[in-house]
């Protein structure tokens, strides 16, 4: 799939399968709304603008994914008990945002940012512009999270949860960020624990949240 505004979309599926595809130069590489029991595994997104948007869908394992040069990699927003599992991505600006989700589990991907545009370069070599925007972001509403043992490289800010209620951050590897490793906002009942952030402005920033 090349240079189309939307590779695959789908709307109020049920048990769609988008595995083993390569995805170049689009708008949104993947698209679903509204689907249920989405599997979305093994792709290989280059130079997209978004490289999977997910809007209310449910259920869906989004694995193994090759995310690289793109402004957003995986874009969630509503739905629940999302899985966003063992996907790498290099030189990505914003690697895994969530908004209104609930039960989104975000485990086991290497994300690693960068200004877009077609580096391509091996991560050692050259920072791709400078550094990415957000490396794993939830927000406005978000509901029992889990953002566990991912590698975040690279970003102005590595994890931030902000207006969102019982979410737990652990055994995550956060390095090379220009401000806060660890960023939580207007939380309630967070549970953060175990996680090595190193390089970073501050390790771990709380404002505004309790318990």
């Amino acid at each position: 799939f090349e240079d189309n505004f939307v590779g695959v979309s789908g709307n109020n599926t049920w048990f769609t399968g988008v595995t083993n595809n390569n995805f170049y130069s689009h708008f949104a590489a993947i698209d679903f709304n509204g689907d249920n029991s989405l599997v979305v595994n093994n792709n290989t997104l280059d130079n997209n603008f978004i490289g999977i948007s997910l809007n209310n869908v449910v259920g869906a394992p989004i694995t193994g994914n090759s995310i690289d040069n793109g402004v957003y990699g995986i874009y969630a927003t509503g739905g629940h008990s999302l899985v966003i599992s063992g996907n790498t991505m290099d030189f990505i600006d914003y690697g895994v945002t969530a908004t209104d989700s609930i039960g989104i589990k975000i485990t086991g991907n290497d994300l690693f940012g960068g200004s877009s545009g077609g580096c391509g370069e091996a991560r050692s070599i050259v920072k791709c512009g400078g550094t990415g925007s957000y490396g794993i972001h939830i927000t406005s509403g978000g509901l029992n999270s889990v953002v566990a043992g991912n590698t975040v490289d690279n970003f102005d800010n590595g994890i931030g949860v902000e207006n969102s209620t019982d979410s737990s951050i652990f055994f995550n590897t956060v390095r090379n960020i220009t401000y806060n490793g660890i960023y939580l906002n207007n939380d309630a009942h967070s549970l953060v624990y175990a996680n090595n952030v190193n390089n970073a402005e501050t390790g771990i920033h709380t404002t505004g949240s309790d318990q």
